[in-house]
């Protein structure tokens, strides 16, 4: 993996050409089309990366990944089994990020102290899901399928958490975004399956119409997120909370602003954490958890790619040590 210490710190961009970004390497390759492409022409043969103006991609998954043991493949694959093109490879993946670090909160056993910070409760036990895929049953999770039946979702725009957290009395849903990557969401076509569906549930959960709600504010993916999630938790008899990871130079929070949308209650709450507070807590709070500086040096090297004007820029605002 290829962090800021690694990469130049300005881009070489010719008229019809660019250099490999990795420094001390003289390698070009013909400037990509508006589709970026992983084809032979495009590649590095040294650093085994497809270059284009802007950002790379890793010729090998792996390469852009810290948990790929077995049983991490195992997972991934089941995901990808079930219709979903992870994309991993990109320097600029969401999804990759997504995974590094919450797989390793996951299993180092520091998931259920960073939910007691953001939720401000003890959390005993945690079972998380990624991008909606259950290793236990092969398949979709169950209480997202039957939500999504509820709102009579269609597999190609199904509503699909990124990562899904389910403890003992909290159904926790998390949108993770960098700002890597441009993303666009659009109130879907069928938009009225939302309102009508769960026998009227949005009508409980949102403080207008969702379409409302969606054309004032938007993301359409958050409130679904919060549509679905509140439902899911409903069924199971339990409290919900939606959480958006953010990076603190992105301004305020989505989530912020798209709150008074919702209907909130001490059962059904929003909650917003950047990155940098992430870090803090997980450098102040897990010291001495595994391999507790591998993921502290990810945040420290996780570039976010070159701006307009060429030069690197670092995924997150967090100091070059601890």
């Amino acid at each position: 993996m290829f962090g800021v210490s690694v990469l130049k710190p300005r881009l070489d961009v010719g008229a019809s050409d660019i250099c490999c970004p990795v420094r001390g390497c003289g390698y070009r390759v013909p400037l990509q089309p508006a589709l970026f492409r992983t084809t032979a022409e495009y590649r590095c043969p040294l650093h085994r990366i497809y270059v284009a103006a802007g950002t790379f991609a890793y010729e090998r998954e792996a390469d852009n990944l810290l948990w790929t043991g077995e049983d991490d493949l195992v997972l991934l694959n089941g995901v990808r089994r079930h219709g979903r093109d992870l994309g991993l490879a990109r320097e600029n993946s969401e999804r990759a990020v997504t995974w590094n670090v919450f797989r390793w909160l996951e299993v180092s056993g520091a998931l259920p102290g960073l939910l007691e910070h953001v939720l401000g409760r003890g959390v005993a036990t945690t079972h998380v899901i990624y991008w909606g895929y259950s290793p236990e049953r092969e398949g979709i999770y169950l209480p997202l399928v039957r939500a999504r039946n509820a709102f009579e979702e269609e597999d190609a725009g199904a509503t699909e958490p990124a990562v899904l957290i389910d403890t003992d009395d909290t159904l926790v849903l998390v949108e993770p975004q960098t700002g890597l990557a441009t993303e666009t969401s659009q109130t879907p076509v069928g938009w009225e399956r939302y309102e009508r569906g769960g026998k009227g549930w949005s009508a409980g959960v949102f403080a207008g119409s969702i379409r409302d709600a969606a054309g004032a504010k938007g993301p359409f993916e958050l409130l679904k997120l919060w549509l679905l999630g509140s439902y899911m938790a409903e069924l199971a008899g339990k409290d919900f909370a939606l959480l958006h990871v953010s990076p603190a130079w992105s301004g305020a929070p989505l989530l912020a602003r798209l709150q008074p949308q919702f209907v909130c209650d001490p059962a059904r709450r929003v909650r917003s954490l950047t990155w940098e507070d992430m870090y803090e807590h997980l450098a102040a709070e897990r010291p001495g958890a595994r391999d507790i500086q591998a993921m502290l040096t990810y945040f420290r090297e996780k570039s976010a790619g070159y701006g307009a004007d060429g030069r690197l820029r670092r995924a997150f605002a967090v100091p070059d040590h601890v």
